[in-house]
């Protein structure tokens, strides 16, 4: 009798074990996968690096381990999917340092990318306050603004 008991136990808990797996392969916001640690490592800093405000304020929040993997994982996609606008915003930034920039059309694509860039920004935004607590909304906002207002009062040079 016992050994049907435990064989109906371990039954159950391969099922359950199976079941959750499956809900977390199929789960969209479930952090992307990584072959290495080190790879993992290069996107987070990728990630950090296109977005230091929010990466920061996030973890002023010390939110519980699920909500910042979900906020990760919207990080990280926001950062792939405006990996290629940013890159070319930057060479045109360097392309106008260096004289080689073509006023009309650059100066035209540079606001486009901006703008562009903005809405993504303000749209990675509002996707991490739907993770937030009301008390959390506040506190990531104004993080947000004293760092605005802290990059917007530094002296153009050591940008």
């Amino acid at each position: 009798m016992k050994q049907i008991g435990g064989r109906l136990v371990m039954s159950l808990v391969i099922t359950l074990v199976a079941m959750y797996s499956q809900a977390l392969a199929q789960d969209p916001v479930a952090a992307p996968q990584f072959r290495s640690r080190s790879e993992y490592s290069a996107e987070r800093r990728k990630t950090e690096n296109a977005f230091p405000e929010v990466a920061r304020a996030l973890r002023t929040l010390h939110l519980p381990p699920d909500k910042m993997r979900e906020a990760e994982a919207k990080l990280m996609r926001s950062e792939v999917e405006t990996r290629a606008a940013r890159e070319e915003l930057q060479s045109l930034i360097q392309k106008a340092e260096g004289q080689e920039y073509n006023t009309r059309s650059d100066s035209a694509r540079v606001t486009e990318l901006r703008a562009n860039l903005q809405k993504s920004t303000d749209q990675l935004h509002s996707e991490i306050k739907t993770l937030l607590t009301p008390q959390q909304r506040g506190q990531f906002d104004k993080y947000l603004r004293r760092q605005i207002r802290e990059r917007g009062s530094r002296p153009s040079d050591s940008r």
